[in-house]
């Protein structure tokens, strides 16, 4: 996973964020997006991320056994 933002004009930004297969999110925010909303976006992004890797790593151990 990675993760890196690039300004695209005065105030407005883009969120990259690379998944391990390649697909990417654009998530594009301005200064007038409050921390908050911008953190509350990105938590629920990486959750919804981890929640089918973790559910991939326990049907691969189920596998393995």
């Amino acid at each position: 996973l990675d993760v890196y933002t690039e300004d695209v004009s005065d105030g407005k930004y883009v969120t990259i964020v690379t998944f391990d297969n390649n697909s990417s999110i654009n998530i594009y925010t301005s200064a007038f997006n409050g921390i908050k909303d911008v953190t509350n976006n990105m938590e629920s992004i990486f959750e919804a991320y981890e929640k089918p890797k973790e559910n991939y790593i326990k049907n691969d151990i189920e596998i393995s056994i």
